[in-house]
């Protein structure tokens, strides 16, 4: 029966590979490290701010971004390609948003605008992907 190799162990296995001359082992094993750091390394800033101002609380998958209550509040290294994004207005008389994101892109900033409608409903309104 073969036996699955973990990512560990797999590499420790590598790094036993005789090599004729021991530079070679170090290059090799740093092109590998570069390669697993650039796969860990793709995540997206969320931003969210307030056009008028008003204070909220932001949320991005249930985990709470920012204590106290901001205008422009920036979440940072947030992974995946689906987010869901709740904002909690300071004010009791706003209601709260939220809104549901998906994106293949990787290492951007996405923008959110709070912002209330001619007929006086508030929103969250997607805004420039950098």
């Amino acid at each position: 029966m073969k036996k699955i190799l973990s990512n560990y162990e797999l590499l420790l296995t590598l790094l036993r590979v005789p090599f004729k001359n021991q530079g070679l082992r170090y290059i090799f094993s740093a092109v590998l490290l570069f390669c697993c750091s650039a796969v860990f390394a793709q995540t997206n800033d969320i931003v969210v701010y307030s056009e008028k101002g008003e204070l909220f609380t932001l949320y991005v998958n249930s985990v709470k971004q920012n204590d106290p209550p901001e205008s422009n509040v920036r979440a940072r290294n947030i992974s995946g390609e689906s987010y869901t994004i709740r904002v909690q207005m300071a004010d009791p008389n706003i209601p709260e948003l939220t809104q549901r994101y998906w994106t293949e892109e990787k290492n951007v900033d996405i923008t959110f605008t709070i912002r209330k409608n001619n007929k006086g409903k508030w929103f969250l309104l997607f805004g420039v992907t950098t």
